[in-house]
């Protein structure tokens, strides 16, 4: 997965040094790390793993959203390390997204206050994301969005010093209301009720923009490029999961597939080695 993309092999080796040295510090200086070609293993001082996955990823969105999101620095440290101890590679990196989509739908003349009744609270982030429902529990305070993007450049810079490939989000075609306003052309759909929010318009009934609508990919491209923009660099895969819980509003396979097509063009738009990860 990108190894041409990696960090360098001293700061993985320094980064691993760091993460027993807290893990089980008496016994750090027990440790010693080296990284060797697969080709070459031998020797007292090499330990090898055998028949382990290529890939191992770990947590699923809904997890990764719920139960992250109320998390310091320090409890995201011990997480991470936990997994470089597992062997996982290929870690969900979903946290600090709305101050991303922030900066994007602002390019699209989209305000603050628009997005007061789309982003969810912290805890319906998932649900949010996904597009099962917007604005419940929130909303959510600048101060909140700001740290929480301060936090997810910690993360991804730790990961990436460990050897991983960190999963980014992508475009599904999830839109504020905000957005029919603003481009009353646009071809918008309003999807159904989902389970408990009552049919309440102020929760239920998100809106889906249309694949074929030109905005569609141009949208995923800005997403994809205000990441790299902020972080200075991605792993190239990215996470977009349609329709999760949710009912499409057409079910013939030529709309599904112009869907994902559509979410596609707008990862390879903004990353031209773009890898789509579904769960």
């Amino acid at each position: 997965i990108q190894d041409r993309e990696r960090a360098p092999p001293s700061l993985q080796i320094s980064a691993a040094y760091a993460a027993v040295s807290r893990l089980i510090p008496s016994h750090a200086s027990s440790f010693q790390f080296n990284i060797v070609t697969k080709e070459f293993c031998g020797g007292e001082s090499c330990f090898k793993l055998s028949n382990y996955p290529a890939v191992n990823r770990s947590g699923s969105p809904e997890i990764v959203i719920d139960t992250f999101a109320w998390w310091d620095w320090e409890r995201w440290e011990k997480e991470i390390d936990w997994m470089a101890l597992q062997g996982i590679n290929l870690p969900l990196a979903f946290t600090g997204q709305e101050a991303i989509w922030q900066k994007v739908f602002q390019k699209f003349n989209i305000s603050g206050s628009d997005l007061s009744d789309f982003f969810g609270g912290p805890g319906f982030l998932a649900w949010s994301r996904m597009g099962n429902l917007h604005g419940w529990g929130g909303p959510l305070p600048q101060s909140w969005l700001d740290q929480q993007l301060v936090m997810q450049k910690k993360i991804l810079t730790r990961m990436y010093e460990l050897g991983m490939n960190p999963v980014l989000p992508a475009f599904s075609g999830n839109v504020p209301a905000a957005l029919k306003s603003v481009y009353p052309s646009a071809k918008i759909t309003r999807l159904g009720n989902w389970f408990t929010v009552s049919s309440d318009t102020r929760w239920c009934c998100t809106y889906l923009l249309d694949a074929t609508d030109p905005l569609f990919v141009k949208i995923g491209k800005a997403f994809i490029t205000q990441q790299f923009k902020e972080y200075g660099r991605t792993s190239h895969i990215y996470n977009c999961d349609t329709f999760d819980e949710n009912t499409p509003p057409d079910d013939d396979p030529k709309y599904i597939s112009s869907l994902a097509a559509a979410i596609f063009r707008g990862m390879e738009s903004g990353d031209d080695n773009a890898v789509w990860l579904m769960q």
